[in-house]
């Protein structure tokens, strides 16, 4: 097989023209010709013509895929953007090369800016991938090697292969993956995530979930008290499918820096949060079903940049994470127990005995990506929850991971119940308005404004539920919209209607309580998990 990565069907041209090396002076001279030597920066511009490919993806930022020499001598193949300092820097050392002098850096730009009107006007639009693609029905998964593997998936099995039809990326804090191996079991995985029976499948679920290109997964939440090696199963989660230099982050400052670590990895894992501003959980929700953010492009007044990703995430915490509902819908949240004494490891013995097992722990992934594939028409759900994509994806996969049929989809109903309660419980209006249906017999109807009256009577005094209260009607009504669906998910239900004629008229809430027995179930249970 050939050695290249990343270009599969657009790999000949440049193979074809073999001849014309970048260490041949003469062709880059102009020697023969009757007119003067091209300028360094035509030169140049000649030159990764002849080497590279050349194109743009959707959104307009150009590439080019250059062949680098192994110590071995073996090309491989590696598309970078135009602009990154490895392509500016390959540039330079085949220019040199070629040319026999070093070229200055106001020649290399000046060539990179004809190379991107070529790769953005006379050069195909192609999309580029990180670490994962799907491409005519089959996943590739990029093992980030220096030998440019990959392993492609479909419903019969799996093979690492050489290259794939399509264009990879690698950002700066990629780190290779093992190579994965068969015949090992999903179990092996087990003693390294100090999780419950139904901790493990909601894991191996988001691992499934995180492998599909295209598939909004809920986040996966770790909370716990300190010392439950939070961090630890977080690292060892995103190790087994992808290893980075930077495999936590801190919380970041904006959703603008949020949106950039996203597109440098696929994962994105957050650690040690404490608590989530109401801007960064909503954009926590678009990087998780998918969206962006638009910027000012650098040194421009009317350029725009576009940030656009959606991105498997892992949160960790002490303090409860989703305490939003929307959030809340959109995560699968794990509280740790204390590890028992005795049974803690040292750093140095847990991650050697995990690069020891992580090759058949892939493997095993990787089985469950193609049970995925093989199954996942067939599968149908008896209701379609928040996520129903990720259920769906999820319980195609269990016959490849050995897990009884239904199992992630029952333990991912009975998660959701208990993180559902816990952002209510951190909602003041939600809270209220629980204690007044208490009251009230489970029914309550009336005007925005006496809801306001009456759910003050029922506000947590505490400061810090004191400073998110709504002070008019329209707060009110803004807040309820909010926690809404998560309130119809424990039998309350919101409807909305009008009250009277001409200058009387007036908006009308009427409030109901389907099953007071619900409330009860979900908080006991909640309690019950803790």
């Amino acid at each position: 097989m050939s050695t290249t990565n990343g270009v599969g069907r657009h790999g000949s041209a440049a193979d074809d023209r073999g001849a014309k090396t970048i260490a041949d002076p003469l062709l880059l001279s102009g020697a023969g010709d009757a007119q003067a030597p091209p300028k360094q920066a035509e030169q140049i511009v000649h030159l990764v013509e002849l080497q590279a490919e050349l194109f743009h993806d959707p959104r307009g930022i150009c590439y080019a895929t250059v062949r680098i020499p192994l110590a071995s001598g073996r090309l491989v193949a590696h598309t970078l953007r135009l602009h990154s300092r490895s392509f500016c820097a390959w540039v330079a050392g085949a220019a040199r090369a070629a040319i026999g002098q070093t070229v200055s850096p106001r020649t290399i730009d000046e060539a990179v800016l004809t190379l991107e009107g070529l790769a953005l006007y006379e050069r195909p639009q192609e999309s580029v991938h990180v670490r994962v693609a799907e491409h005519d029905g089959a996943i590739y998964f990029d093992l980030g090697s220096d030998t440019g593997q990959c392993v492609m998936v479909t419903g019969s099995g799996w093979e690492v292969i050489d290259r794939a039809p399509v264009r990879f990326v690698r950002p700066k804090g990629m780190r290779p993956l093992a190579v994965p191996l068969s015949g090992g079991s999903i179990q092996e995985l087990r003693p390294f995530l100090n999780v419950d029976d139904d901790g493990f499948l909601l894991s191996l679920g988001w691992l499934m979930a995180s492998l599909k290109p295209g598939l909004p997964c809920p986040a996966l939440g770790l909370t716990g008290e300190q010392g439950t090696a939070k961090s630890t199963s977080a690292r060892a989660l995103r190790k087994v499918i992808d290893a980075n230099i930077a495999e936590l982050r801190s919380p970041p400052r904006n959703e603008e820096d949020l949106f950039i670590a996203a597109c440098g990895s696929r994962v994105v894992a957050l650690d040690n949060l404490s608590g989530l501003t109401p801007s960064l959980s909503d954009a926590l929700c678009r990087l998780i079903t998918g969206g962006g953010i638009g910027k000012r492009a650098l040194y421009s007044d009317d350029d725009e940049s576009i940030l656009e990703a959606m991105r498997p995430v892992i949160l960790n915490g002490i303090e409860d994470i989703a305490d939003r509902p929307d959030l809340a819908e959109r995560c699968i949240v794990l509280t740790l127990r204390p590890i028992p004494e005795g049974k803690r490891r040292d750093e140095k013995s847990y991650w050697r005995a995990f690069e020891a097992a992580a090759p058949r722990i892939l493997g095993a992934i990787l089985g469950g990506l193609v049970s995925a594939l093989a199954h996942i028409d067939g599968i149908m759900l008896e209701s379609m929850p928040r996520m129903a994509d990720f259920v769906r994806w999820a319980t195609a996969a269990e016959e490849g991971l050995g897990c009884a049929p239904g199992s992630i989809a029952a333990a991912y109903a009975r998660n959701q119940a208990i993180v559902i309660v816990a952002a209510l419980d951190a909602s003041p209006i939600a809270t209220a308005l629980r204690a007044l249906l208490r009251k009230k017999g489970g029914r309550w109807e009336g005007t925005p404004d006496s809801l306001l009256e009456a759910l003050t009577a029922f506000a947590p005094s505490d400061r810090g539920f004191a400073k998110g209260w709504p002070k008019i009607s329209n707060q009110l009504t803004a807040g309820l919209r909010r926690v809404e669906p998560a309130l119809r998910q424990i039998g309350i239900t919101v409807e909305r209607g009008s009250r009277g004629r001409g200058i009387t008229k007036e908006r009308w809430l009427t409030i109901r309580a389907k099953d007071s027995r619900i409330t009860k179930r979900a908080t006991a249970m909640r309690g019950k998990h803790r």
